[in-house]
């Protein structure tokens, strides 16, 4: 089940926020975002706290998830926002 525009958007906020980036995001600087805090996050440069690496890695590859698919860049939003019959 989708989630509605305003799940959408805090989804998306929440995912900008554990990477670092705004709102104005290129595929470029999303994927330099995600690999410089893969690197800090890996298990493997923790290991006496191993399974919150892991949690906190899950957490990033989630939020990279989030940010790749295309109704999460602002204009994706505003074409699915217009589609639900919402006005911008």
């Amino acid at each position: 089940m989708p989630l509605n525009p305003a799940e959408s958007v805090l989804k998306r906020r929440e995912a900008q926020g554990l990477l670092g980036i705004g709102d104005d995001f290129s595929m470029d600087k999303l994927r330099r975002a995600y690999r410089t805090a893969a690197l800090q996050f890996l298990p493997s440069r923790d290991p006496n706290d191993w399974k919150e690496a892991a949690e906190r890695m899950a957490r990033l590859n989630g939020a990279y998830e989030i940010l790749l698919t295309p109704e999460s860049t602002e204009e994706g939003l505003i074409k699915r926002f217009c589609a639900e019959g919402f006005i911008i």
